[in-house]
């Protein structure tokens, strides 16, 4: 999915810049295994790419109505030891 096929609420910027964060990651790790040096920063790179609708991924919001807690239940109060 691209950005402009989306509805700008359906994705906050902190998504966005998740997107970006994880495509900078791949691209340094890229030109670390060719041996290439970036002549930039990949998150420069990532963000214009980001901008540019030239990274394909997925967006699928998180309903809050899920059947699994978003936290385990609080474990029980240790009971003291009788000797």
């Amino acid at each position: 999915m691209n950005k402009s096929d989306m509805n700008t609420s359906d994705m906050n910027k902190y998504e966005l810049i998740v997107i970006a964060a994880r495509e900078a990651r791949r691209l340094n790790a890229v030109a670390k295994l060719s041996g290439r040096e970036l002549k930039e920063r990949a998150v420069f790179i990532a963000w214009r790419r980001l901008q540019g609708d030239e990274i394909k991924f997925t967006y699928e919001p998180e309903s809050f109505e899920s059947e699994e807690p978003l936290a385990a239940p609080p474990a029980p109060a240790p009971t003291p030891e009788t000797p």
